[in-house]
């Protein structure tokens, strides 16, 4: 672990260079996130400044998410073993909490449903042809298995109404979830084909957006995009030069604002 400051982007001569000004959301939005970037970096993030250092850790992050309106720990599952973490954010100090027993599927996203108080997490099998949503409890990682879909899903988010959506990388499509059953049912193609690690996928709290960051290796851009909710089609709104992985958004007006972190 290493902390530091702002001034260590800089004279890196790091740039952001993000575009996030569609849709107003630029000014209300604060998120976390690693950077992979810089080799593993936890930062926040506003999407107009370069993002704030935070400290550092050897894990990479495949999904993260916050719980119950608590923005003081991000969760985030660590892609080479499928362990659940609590990370510090104002530290960035990681906490095992257990290994989510998904039967040997690899666990890729997770986030929390404010209807029904649970997390969810979605695994796929060894060949990305099936997958199994499960609840996770973060307390402990113990997990109970919803069903499992055909499809290769890869993102998951749930709005402020409990409805779950995901991206199958198979269609290259936007799919709704139905928590009861784990069962997908396609909604539009995103119109390019992400790859299998996003940045994140997750609602705007104030806007009530859906927001995706991923690579499109065929553009071979780093996006920042809009999923319509019913078309599933993906509106580039800006671009970014950093590698963010496990990105989630938290409630500006709940955030942890210390020192360094101020707007």
């Amino acid at each position: 672990m290493r902390t530091t400051s702002l001034s260590r982007y800089l004279a890196l001569g790091l740039s952001a260079s993000f575009a996030f000004l569609a849709h107003g959301a630029a000014a209300n939005t604060v998120a976390y996130a690693e950077d992979f970037f810089t080799g593993g970096d936890f930062v926040r993030l506003d999407f107009i400044n370069p993002p704030v250092y935070i400290g550092s850790f050897d894990y990479l992050f495949a999904a993260g998410a916050f719980a119950d309106n608590d923005f003081s720990n991000e969760y985030m599952i660590w892609y080479a073993t499928g362990d659940l973490y609590s990370i510090d954010v104002l530290s960035a100090y990681p906490t095992l909490i257990g290994t989510p027993n998904t039967s040997g599927n690899g666990p890729l996203a997770m986030h929390w449903d404010p209807v029904s108080g649970q997390m969810f997490l979605v695994a796929i099998d060894a060949s990305c042809e099936t997958t199994t949503l499960y609840t996770v409890d973060i307390s402990d990682a113990s997990t109970v298995e919803v069903g499992s879909t055909p499809g290769c899903i890869i993102g998951l988010a749930i709005d402020a109404q409990g409805r779950a959506f995901g991206i199958d990388q198979t269609t290259e499509a936007l799919v709704s979830i139905d928590t009861t059953t784990g069962a997908a049912t396609p909604i539009g193609p995103l119109g390019f084909r992400a790859q299998r690690l996003i940045g994140g996928f997750d609602f705007h709290p104030e806007s009530g957006l859906l927001y995706l960051f991923a690579v499109d290796p065929d553009a071979g851009i780093r996006g920042i995009y809009t999923v319509d909710t019913t078309l599933g089609n993906a509106t580039l709104v800006g671009t970014y030069e950093r590698d963010f992985l496990g990105l989630a958004f938290a409630q500006l007006s709940d955030a942890i604002l210390a020192s360094g972190f101020d707007p």
